[in-house]
């Protein structure tokens, strides 16, 4: 579908063009964040990148990641770079069927691209990781309980993010970027990282004139929207 080409880094990011001996910026997420679609120009990590020449800013998105991956990736950083001076996670409303042990998520990663992915499940409201969810064994069908739990791992997802860059003095902020389902988790979302750290760009961009004609991950366009709207909020964390 794609007629592009993907070039990544020694470091296993998709390239931006500062070089990592500078401060970084970590942006983590999924196909939204790496920029599945279109050219190693146009993600708006970057974008962002000629908007901030003193600072690395790493593509930390990876394509079927949601905030399980995105959690695993900012322990690897933080442990990898002590030079991060914000992160910045980008969720879309998908990534909610992502974190937990949603059955046809499971089959269609197991059958698409021959993978099992980790998970996480919540003993009195602390993370403990189960290891890789095996789709026949593990797999549980939509219902009551089953969004309830993505929902609960979710939001133990973002605090333990926040609290590993409280503990750095990082700045943690979530951007919701626009995306064809809708849900109300927003509500949820700005209590935990705060409301000056989070970010609903829904209300700001009219997905239906950003996105690829052929699917819905953000055209060029959108990529060079959700850069706007991002610079003044890492304009006032940077400086």
């Amino acid at each position: 579908v794609y007629d592009v080409t993907y070039h990544i880094d020694a470091e296993g990011h998709r390239i931006t063009s500062g070089s990592y001996s500078l401060p970084k910026v970590l942006i983590l997420g999924d196909s939204f964040t790496f920029g599945q679609g279109v050219e190693d120009s146009s993600p708006y990590p970057e974008v962002l990148q000629g908007s901030f020449p003193d600072y690395k800013i790493i593509n930390g998105g990876v394509s079927a990641w949601g905030t399980v991956q995105a959690y695993l990736e900012l322990r690897q950083q933080l442990a990898s770079h002590d030079d991060v001076r914000a992160v910045v996670y980008a969720f879309i409303d998908a990534d909610l069927e992502r974190n937990y042990l949603r059955r046809t998520w499971l089959e269609h990663i197991s059958k698409s691209r021959g993978l099992r992915v980790p998970y996480f499940d919540d003993n009195n409201g602390q993370l403990v990781y189960k290891g890789l969810a095996d789709p026949a064994r593990d797999g549980l069908d939509d219902g009551a309980y089953l969004r309830d739990k993505e929902e609960t791992l979710t939001r133990l997802l973002l605090a333990n993010m926040k609290s590993l860059c409280t503990k750095r003095s990082i700045p943690f902020i979530v951007v919701h970027l626009p995306d064809t389902p809708s849900t109300d988790f927003d509500a949820q979302i700005a209590p935990i990282v705060g409301e000056d750290f989070y970010v609903d760009l829904r209300r700001e961009i009219d997905y239906s004139k950003t996105h690829l004609r052929f699917d819905g991950h953000p055209s060029p366009e959108g990529h060079r929207q959700i850069a706007e709207a991002l610079k003044p909020v890492l304009n006032r964390l940077l400086n």
